[in-house]
C-alpha cells in the first residue's frame, strides 16, 4: 500500500505478502531481554505453502512446514514433533493484530519512507485508540508490501521486534530447499499442536508420543 488505507485492509496486504511471497533470509526477534536470529526459506506455490525455520542460536531447532503439516526438530533432546493438521501461521504471527472491527479501535498513520535491509520500506503506525491495547509499527517492502521489520509498542516502549537483517524475495525455490538439515533417524517421534513462530515451551504443550 502507498497511500493511507483502512487499517484492516492494510493488515490484509501485508498478511497476503507474508503467505504468498517467495522469501529467504535472516530474522532477528527481540522479547523480554532476549534476542533470537533464525533463518526462514518461504514458498507458496498455486496456494501449497512450504516454509522452513532455523534457529541460528541455541541447539539449531527446526520448524519444517509442508501445507497443513508442521514438524519441529529438537536436536538436543532427539525429539522430532509432527503437527499434520496445524493452523495457519508464520514466524510474523505474533505482531499481526487483523479483525474486522479493527478499523473501530486503530488507526494507520503513514511515517514516510526509510530503507531496511538496503530496500525501500515504507513506514506505518497503527495506533490504539485507547490505553488497552498494545500498538505496532510497520516497515513493508515499498514493491511487495512484505513487513521488513515490525514491533509491538506499549506507550511507546517497545515490547517485542522482528526484523530482517538480510532479505531475498522473489526466489525460486525447489522442494529440496525445505528438506531438513538434521538426521532425525532415531528420534522420539510425538505428535503435538504447535506453530510456526511457536518457542520451545508453546511447542510442547499437547504432546503425545507416537
Amino acid at each position: 500500500p502507498h497511500s493511507p488505507l483502512p487499517a484492516e485492509q492494510f493488515l490484509a496486504s501485508v498478511s497476503a505478502a507474508v503467505n504468498e511471497a517467495n522469501y529467504r533470509g535472516t530474522l532477528i526477534r527481540t522479547a523480554n531481554g532476549r534476542m533470537d536470529a533464525m533463518r526462514i526459506l518461504h514458498s507458496n506455490e498455486d496456494g501449497f505453502v512450504r516454509e522452513k525455520l532455523v534457529a541460528m542460536d541455541g541447539e539449531g531447532r527446526e520448524i519444517i512446514r509442508n501445507g497443513n503439516e508442521l514438524i519441529c526438530l529438537l536436536p538436543n533432546r532427539q525429539v522430532k514433533i509432527v503437527d499434520a493438521n496445524a493452523v495457519a501461521s508464520n514466524a510474523f504471527s505474533r505482531l499481526q493484530t487483523a479483525s474486522k472491527s479493527l478499523g473501530s479501535f486503530y488507526s494507520l498513520v503513514p511515517r514516510g519512507s526509510v530503507r531496511v535491509t538496503g530496500r525501500k520500506a515504507l513506514r506505518y503506525d497503527l495506533n490504539p485508540s485507547d490505553g488497552y491495547r498494545y500498538g505496532h509499527r510497520f516497515w513493508i517492502d515499498a514493491a511487495t508490501s512484505l513487513p521488513l521489520r515490525m514491533q509491538l509498542v506499549s506507550r511507546n516502549r517497545v515490547i517485542e521486534e522482528i526484523r530482517f537483517v538480510d532479505v531475498e524475495i522473489g526466489v525460486t525455490f525447489s522442494a529440496d530447499d525445505f528438506n531438513s538439515d538434521i538426521d532425525s533417524r532415531g528420534f522420539t517421534v510425538m505428535q503435538g499442536a504447535m506453530s510456526a513462530g511457536s518457542d520451545d515451551s508453546q511447542t510442547e504443550t499437547s504432546l503425545s508420543p507416537d
